[in-house]
């Protein structure tokens, strides 16, 4: 009940509004999208083509906007091969001003000086970033250790002291075992009453 709950409110929005449309009923029309942003390389064109699909409908332009990381570049080749283009003035338009630098560089300053909540957050997105990557590892034809050198790498740039931990049986599933620059916590978990 709660996805119709859910389409029946986006369909009737007017205006600027994210969509996880995989999350949503395939086929179900959302008019006047006019943008679709993916993050993650798409496991297929097909799939691809489907999220663009979104946008741009009954005539009416729409544009795509395809977010990877630097170990995605197999991705970038083979959009490039199916005739998708980079929009140059997009591109350059992502270069960061001074103010959005500001923020950033406060941002990060409050992760390092260990502010709780940041912090928390800062290592969820780590250990999601490296499930979400491990995960679809096989079929981007990634290699998890360069998974886990780009997340450890995004971990210091956002500020984090240390490179977060796994328990031990989180890494084990995600296959990181062993992996350099891997943190295990071997400890197991106390339960509380």
């Amino acid at each position: 009940m709660f996805l119709l709950e859910v389409s029946a409110t986006l369909r009737g929005h007017i205006g600027s509004l994210p969509i996880n449309h995989e999350s949503l009923f395939p086929g179900v029309d959302y008019p006047d999208v006019t943008m679709v942003i993916q993050y993650g390389s798409p496991e297929s064109s097909d799939l691809y083509i489907h999220r663009l699909g979104r946008t741009g409908r009954a005539g009416k332009q729409g544009r795509g906007l395809q977010v990877l990381l630097p170990i995605e570049a197999r991705a970038v080749a083979a959009l490039r091969q199916n005739g998708v283009v980079e929009d140059e003035q997009l591109k350059q338009s992502t270069k960061l001003d001074e103010t959005l630098l500001r923020k950033l560089r406060k941002g990060r300053k409050r992760i390092q000086s260990g502010e709780r909540g940041l912090v928390i957050a800062g290592e969820g997105a780590y250990r999601s970033m490296v499930a979400y990557y491990c995960a679809r590892a096989q079929a981007m034809r990634l290699q998890i250790q360069d998974v886990v050198e780009h997340a450890n790498q995004f971990s210091a740039a956002i500020g984090l002291r240390e490179t977060p931990v796994f328990e031990a049986k989180v890494a084990t599933k995600l296959g990181i075992v062993g992996l350099h620059g891997v943190r295990i916590d071997d400890a197991p978990k106390r339960k509380t009453d």
